[in-house]
C-alpha cells in the first residue's frame, strides 16, 4: 500500500480481472489476515486474494485464478553464518515469528513447530516484521517481494537480511477465491473475464 492505496502485481491482476468482468466498482478492501480469512469461508459474494492453494484448502472454496507463484525462506539478520542451520529441524533451535493461520503458521505447525517454543505467532503483518526487525524474533519466513516491502515500509535495510534456509513445502501458487456460496452468476463472469485478458501469467 503507497498513500492509502492499494499497490502490487497481484493487485493490478485482480484490479484488470474486476473490469474486464464488468465488476469494476466491487470495493476492495484491506482486514487482518485471520478476519478475512474467516469472513471469505462465511460471508456471501466474498472473495480474498492472494491465498495460496493447499489440499487442506481445496474445498473451502472456490478458485478463480491463479495470480503467481512464489518462493519461501526463512529470513534472518546477516552473517546468516551463525544460524548453522542445515534442516528445517535446525530452525527449531530458533525462534521464528508467524502470522496467525497464515499458510506458514499451518505448515510450521504441520512440521512440528509449538506456538511459544518455537513461534512467535501475531494476528497483524506489519507486527511481525516489527517483532523480527527489534530483534525479539530470530527469523520470519515470507517470500522476498514481501520481505523487501516490509524491510523498506519499517525503515530497514534489506540488504542487512538474507535466506538462511528455504522451505519447499512453501513454494505454492497465489490465487484469488470466493466464498463456496457466491452468486453463480459473479463466478461466470470473471472466469469468462480471465479467457479474455492478458494477465502476464501463465493460465490456470
Amino acid at each position: 500500500m503507497e498513500n492509502n492505496k492499494l499497490t502490487g502485481e497481484y493487485f493490478d491482476l485482480v484490479h484488470n480481472l474486476k473490469i474486464a468482468s464488468g465488476l469494476a466498482q466491487a470495493p476492495v478492501e484491506v482486514y487482518p489476515w485471520a478476519r478475512a480469512y474467516k469472513m471469505a469461508q462465511e460471508r456471501k459474494n466474498t472473495f480474498i486474494f492472494s491465498i495460496v492453494r493447499t489440499p487442506e484448502r481445496e474445498d473451502k472454496f472456490i478458485w478463480i485464478k491463479k495470480l503467481g507463484t512464489n518462493a519461501f525462506g526463512f529470513y534472518g539478520r546477516k552473517p546468516i553464518s551463525q544460524y548453522q542451520i542445515k534442516s528445517i529441524e535446525d530452525a527449531k533451535n530458533w525462534l521464528t515469528v508467524v502470522l496467525r493461520q497464515d499458510l506458514v503458521y499451518e505448515t510450521l505447525t504441520t512440521l512440528g513447530f509449538e506456538e511459544r517454543r518455537h513461534l512467535i505467532v501475531s494476528s497483524n503483518l506489519n507486527s511481525v516484521f516489527k517483532l523480527l526487525f527489534s530483534g525479539k524474533a530470530d527469523f520470519v519466513v515470507t517470500n522476498k517481494h514481501l520481505f523487501k516491502s516490509k524491510a523498506e515500509l519499517l525503515n530497514q535495510d534489506p540488504l542487512n537480511w538474507d535466506v538462511v534456509w528455504t522451505v519447499p513445502e512453501l513454494a505454492q501458487g497465489y490465487y484469488l477465491a470466493a466464498q463456496l456460496d457466491t452468486d453463480p452468476a459473479i463466478i461466470a463472469k470473471l472466469v469468462d473475464a480471465k479467457k479474455t485478458i492478458s494477465l502476464q501469467h501463465s493460465p490456470d
